[in-house]
């Protein structure tokens, strides 16, 4: 079997797997998903005080299919002071990053999913700090399993100092998922257990 095979065996089992929350357990964990980071999203920035007065980048998604929403992240997020960007899909298997003020500004597009309008301002993956990323499927030690488009690999090429953080339910982590070369590690995952540090997986934080 090769390795795209075994992704699309995957993807199915896992899309099920996800879909088959309770409406219960799904506001709970992602309740719980989002304090996570709030409280991550902070502690970033003490870290990085600067005298820029600069603020920080992030990257949220409007989530589709199952995914975790993290649509109440917004609120906190703008008032510690984030700038909040969302990827609009430019062409195939192409996304770009542009800024969000509120979070019903948001219009559908490519796919049926939510995206910024056609006068947000670009943001260069260079001036993003933290980028959450949604998944099937996670492993602890940073492998991501997505939809086989690959827009968010080629979306992070090169962009080597932007911090990733998978988000997934519980249920999406995986002892071992397939790897092809082109696979972005992530640095972070945070599921409703905690944050898992990917770059030392025995470290997790509730």
């Amino acid at each position: 079997m090769t390795v795209e095979t075994e992704k699309e065996h995957l993807r199915q089992l896992l899309k099920r797997d996800r879909m088959s929350l309770t409406e219960n357990e799904r506001h709970r964990a992602q309740q719980a998903i989002c304090a996570s980071v709030l409280d991550f999203c902070a502690g970033y920035a003490r870290s990085r005080q600067s005298c820029d007065d600069q603020p920080l980048t992030i990257g949220l998604y409007a989530a589709v299919r199952g995914e975790v929403d993290v649509s109440a992240c917004f609120a906190g997020l703008s008032a510690l002071g984030w700038r909040i960007v969302y990827p609009r899909v430019r062409a195939l298997g192409v996304m770009e990053m542009f800024a969000v003020d509120q979070a019903h500004h948001l219009v559908p597009g490519a796919y049926g999913i939510l995206e910024p309008p056609a006068d947000a301002l670009p943001v260069q993956k260079e001036q993003l700090d933290i980028l959450l990323v949604p998944g099937l499927g996670f492993t602890q030690d940073g492998w991501r399993l997505g939809y086989g488009g690959g827009y968010y690999d080629r979306y992070l090429a090169g962009a080597l100092a932007v911090c990733t953080i998978g988000i997934g339910f519980q249920r999406q982590v995986r002892a071992a998922l397939p790897v092809a070369t082109h696979d972005r590690r992530l640095n972070y995952l945070i599921t409703e257990e905690g944050v898992v540090n990917c770059w030392d997986p025995t470290s997790v934080s509730s």
